[in-house]
């Protein structure tokens, strides 16, 4: 059976340009996307029922990759959502791998630090709201 890739985050980035490299190597992806107009999904085979996202304990085998980056290690002013979100993708992937390490499933985080993405470009949101005490 050909292993099937499931991967998040596929409307842009390296999510994107990791499904984008899974399928022209003929592999099977099920990806998911954020925005709509940007899905990457219509690329992939998605002739699935019902998927288990984690991880398939029937098989006793696979591995997880959960992409982290270096704000789920050190955290930094300004950016205190972005650091939330990757410390519980740290303590999840941790946990996950305890779990299933004894089922033969690995389970690896990857932790880039800083690289081209559209992270602090058109992803980024700021807020609106002006804090006179600090600066521009």
């Amino acid at each position: 059976m050909t292993p099937v890739w499931f991967i998040t985050g596929c409307s842009t980035g390296l999510g994107r340009a990791l499904a984008t490299a899974v399928l022209e190597r003929g592999l099977r992806a099920v990806v998911t996307a954020r925005k709509q107009a940007e899905r990457a999904a219509e690329q992939a085979e998605a002739a699935f029922g019902r998927i288990d996202v984690l991880v398939n304990n029937a098989r006793r085998s696979g591995h997880v990759v959960s992409v982290s980056s270096l704000g789920g290690l050190a955290a930094f002013g300004a950016t205190g959502y972005h650091h939330a979100t990757k410390f519980a993708v740290e303590g999840l992937s941790e946990s996950l791998a305890a779990e299933v390490g004894p089922l033969g499933i690995g389970v690896t985080i990857v932790e880039p630090a800083a690289f081209r993405t559209n992270w602090s470009g058109p992803s980024m949101r700021r807020s609106r709201t002006v804090i006179d005490d600090y600066p521009a």
